[in-house]
């Protein structure tokens, strides 16, 4: 071979070598994005079902009044009529 023709093999194979670089940066830059918009998914996801549970454990709990005394003589009305 020539002196050109090695030196143009050379040329080439130092360009590969730097394609083959920006190739597997690109890929790892790549993995990484579609890493971070699964764990972001996978939070959003995870916060909103932990903001919904919370939502229905912490409702007020109501306490009502009622006034049972109609029932009451109702019931002791039926037993004294039982007697």
């Amino acid at each position: 071979m020539s002196q050109k023709k090695v030196d143009a093999n050379k040329l080439r194979k130092k360009n590969l070598t730097k394609e083959d670089k920006k190739e597997r940066r690109d890929s790892i830059l790549e993995k990484l994005f579609v890493a971070f918009l699964c764990i972001f998914a996978v939070s959003w996801i995870g916060y909103s079902v932990y903001v919904k549970v919370e939502e229905k454990s912490s409702q007020e709990i109501t306490e009502t009044a009622m006034d049972m005394t109609s029932i009451e003589n109702y019931f002791n009305e039926m037993s004294v009529d039982a007697e």
